[in-house]
């Protein structure tokens, strides 16, 4: 390694065992360039890392990269951090290139995947970094050293988290006395290693360096379809009035700094005040300076208010790296002091008042009015006032079992929505809520035990709640829409839960009485039974969590049927685990419907026969249901339906002609109770195409077997408009044949046809969804996303954060 200036020396550590060349002769024979892998200080100014990189390519006389990559399976990767990063992205490109620093942008998407940074980092000399003491970036980084010689700069703290301390800091104050003096040295004085070029560097072209992936150029205009051509969770939108990058930061700083930092002691307290800096995102990303924040307060010292900010940035904010720096295990309950650990343990016998799902803690529904707004304010608004994000935390504590599921919980409320989640800071005041850095209180009260208590009723108590509440209830896009969502099936319900979870006035309407659309069931012979869809699963990330945590509550179960396959010269079964699992409803897939409904703008028995294109934008629904006009319109329902209340439309047209559906008859009966050797079948040919039992699924017991029969397409056109006795008559005929059925039918039946049941497999990698930008007109659906449940839950919520970015972009 070579020698470097002071400043840099003390910033850097080595990662692995493969060993930095220390002459220019060594690296070049090693790697034809230095790597830059860029990730959390995406600047090209007051930069340390990119400074040390600067000063081992001079001295190797080497070419350097900076290699800037967004992948898609990092942590709660959504539409909200990808297109801060990308706005970030759009700055310091700007800023290399002025540098003369050559700059490669990777955003991993379909038709663009693969170990680019491995390839790049094989052929360099050394990779350079930022340090992060994180997962899963610690991790990463560790792999990467494998391959080549890397060493992480700590480019994020004033007081260098490599060799300050020898341990975890535990309390802040001690924190505050071991870095005091180092702290003040650096924030008093001008960042000392600026160069405005890359000079001495050799100066190559991109093409130079043998990219293994093209890299990307893009503008501003083109973020919202880049974000949307991404594998990532949609659900979770951009935050306007917060965009990423360098310019954005510092116009926020110098707002801060000219209107606010000087009353900040007094005002940061009141979410309704907005006395705080809200700078947390773009020092989480390293879009700015922290050595400059600090510089630029320290000068202005002599006010209360700038000598308590220099207290959060200087104290807690890098307590918290410092500690997760040292301390491998800060997302565990290990990270917390022992006193807090066994008080939390001692108590969490005690009482509570209820044990919410995440679904009901991630959309505020738990009944606690201030923690429900806290809760909407981050996910609509992507951040949380921090002096009200501390009592947030804490109530996790009574609401969960145990510690470990509290820090579970809040790790993933704070990491998916917060624009400065995923970061040491957060870990920082999450262990905070659990007792890290701070002191027994005694005595001991019910549930936190001697912690420090923080209730929502005495927090309430101290803030206007009604204004908060109008305050977070707002909406964040500077154009606020009312949208309609035709069709209350899947797709319908999940495009109107994204919307209303980012405040957008959504109204969801269907002729039915209720929501599901083939999601759906009813009861024979008391045990409910399913005539749509019979199971579904779970493979995206996303909508796992979702079947988890509602599987949690009891709304949704795993069954693992005995599933024969039927119509071969004999019965094959598998055994009961099926991959994926299979989930079901055990009060029937109508209740689940009804269950992700809740809190939605539900208008069922709305007939509505047209929608009508208003001259000067917008739509009217004519028919029965809310007369009412509307900005968008969202069509979440089958093809020739969508073309019904819009005909001769050439864009519901273009859309509905690649889509096609068969029909299904669907027979519902029961029967005395058999030891059958399955519980489900699928049938190769002839008139049934499925058979379940009903009973077999959980919590659906009953005195008699209930089966639910699906007839193949080849069955139902040619008996598409048979009545439904002879149609029945004819399904239970063929299964009694098919399986030796034993005795007659009991009780009543149900029979069902589907016009349109079974949508045509769209090409892979088609898109989920269609939007005309100009008039507002969208459709989604499973004719789109695929013919599976999930399907027409991702297709809704990629309609619905497609119009949110749009949205979000028009800020």
């Amino acid at each position: 390694m070579i020698e470097l200036p002071p400043f840099l020396a003390q910033r850097v550590r080595p990662v692995g065992t493969r060993r930095t060349p220390p002459t220019a002769a060594e690296a070049r024979a090693v790697g034809s360039y230095v790597l830059y892998w860029m990730r959390v200080a995406v600047r090209a100014h007051e930069n340390p890392a990119l400074d040390v990189a600067l000063a081992l390519a001079r001295a190797w006389e080497l070419p350097l990269l900076v290699f800037h990559a967004l992948g898609e399976r990092y942590p709660f990767a959504s539409d909200r951090h990808h297109t801060f990063i990308l706005e970030g992205a759009l700055d310091v490109r700007e800023e290399l290139k002025a540098r003369g620093i050559a700059y490669a942008f990777h955003l991993e998407r379909p038709g663009h995947r693969g170990p680019h940074l491995r390839t790049l980092a094989g052929r360099a000399a050394t990779v350079v970094t930022e340090l992060t003491p994180m997962e899963p970036l610690r991790g990463w980084t560790r792999r990467l050293s494998e391959v080549a010689p890397v060493v992480e700069v700590d480019a994020s703290c004033i007081v260098p988290v490599p060799g300050t301390l020898d341990a975890a800091p535990t309390r802040a104050f001690a924190f505050r006395e071991a870095t005091a003096a180092l702290a003040e040295a650096t924030a008093s004085r001008p960042y000392p290693l600026e160069p405005a070029t890359a000079d001495g560097i050799p100066q190559v072209s991109l093409d130079a360096f043998h990219l293994p992936m093209p890299p990307l150029t893009f503008t501003r205009a083109e973020i919202p379809g880049l974000v949307g051509s991404t594998d990532i969770d949609h659900g979770v939108a951009p935050v306007p009035g917060s965009p990423g990058g360098t310019r954005a930061g510092y116009a926020r700083w110098e707002a801060f700094v000219g209107t606010q930092l000087t009353a900040y002691a007094a005002t940061r307290n009141d979410p309704l005040l907005e006395g705080t800096s809200r700078m947390s995102p773009y020092l989480h990303y390293g879009q700015v300076s922290p050595f400059r924040l600090a510089r630029d307060t320290f000068a202005r010292k002599g006010s209360p208010g700038a000598a308590k900010f220099l207290d959060e940035l200087l104290v807690w904010r890098e307590l918290a790296w410092h500690f997760c720096f040292h301390e491998e295990q800060h997302d565990t309950t290990r990270a917390l002091p022992g006193w807090a650990r066994e008080t939390l343990r001692a108590h969490e016998g005690d009482a509570r008042p209820q044990l919410p799902s995440w679904e009901t803690l991630s959309r505020g529904g738990t009944g606690d009015a201030l923690w429900d707004l806290a809760q909407r304010s981050l996910r609509a608004h992507g951040e949380l006032h921090n002096n009200l994000r501390m009592t947030w935390g804490k109530a996790l504590v009574g609401w969960t079992e145990t510690a470990e599921d509290a820090l579970a919980l809040l790790v993933d409320l704070s990491h998916r929505y917060a624009l400065d989640g995923r970061d040491p800071g957060s870990y920082g005041g999450i262990l905070w809520c659990l007792g890290a850095f701070d002191r027994p209180f005694p005595p001991e009260g019910p549930v936190l035990g001697t912690l420090r208590a923080r209730s929502t009723e005495e927090h309430a108590a101290r803030l206007d709640v009604p204004a908060y509440r109008a305050h977070v209830l707002r909406s964040p896009f500077r154009r606020s829409p009312r949208v309609a969502v035709l069709g209350a099936g899947l797709a319908g319900i999940a495009a109107s839960r994204t919307l209303r979870d980012h405040n957008v006035d959504t109204t969801l309407v269907d002729r039915a009485d209720r929501p599901g659309g083939r999601l759906t069931s009813r009861s024979l012979a008391g045990v409910p039974f399913d005539y749509g869809a019979q199971y579904f699963t779970a493979r995206s990330p996303d909508f796992a969590h979702l079947v988890a945590a509602l599987a949690w509550e009891g709304e949704l179960a795993r069954w693992s049927p005995r599933v024969a396959y039927l119509g071969g010269p004999a019965i094959t079964t598998a055994p009961p685990e099926v991959e994926p699992p299979w989930f079901v409803a055990p009060g029937g897939f109508s209740r689940f419907a009804a269950r992700l409904s809740e809190g939605l703008d539900v208008r069922l028995g709305s007939n509505v026969e047209r929608v009508v294109e208003l001259p000067g934008g917008g739509f009217r629904l004519e028919g029965t249901g809310p007369d009412a006009t509307f900005d968008v319109v969202l069509l979440a329902m089958p093809m020739p339906n969508a073309r019904a209340v819009m005909p001769g439309d050439a864009f519901v047209e273009s859309v509905a002609s690649r889509v096609h559906y068969a029909p299904c008859w669907s027979l519902t009966f029961a029967t005395a109770t058999v030891d059958w050797p399955f519980d489900a079948a699928v049938v190769a040919e002839g008139a049934l195409s499925w058979a379940c039992r009903e009973t077999s699924k959980p919590g659906r017991a009953g005195v008699l077997d209930v089966w639910t029969l699906h007839a193949s397409t080849a069955f139902t056109e040619a008996h598409l408009d048979l009545p439904e006795p002879e149609v029945a008559q004819l399904l239970h005929r063929a299964f009694s044949t098919l399986v030796g059925l034993p005795g007659a039918i009991v009780g009543d039946i149900h029979c069902k046809r589907w016009r349109l049941a079974r949508p045509s497999r769209g090409a892979k990698g088609s898109p989920r969804y269609a939007f005309d930008e100009r008039r507002g007109l969208g459709i989604a659906g499973d004719g789109l996303g695929g013919p599976r449940v999930e399907g027409a839950y991702a297709s809704g919520v990629a309609l619905a954060g497609h119009l949110l970015r749009q949205l979000a972009a028009l800020y």
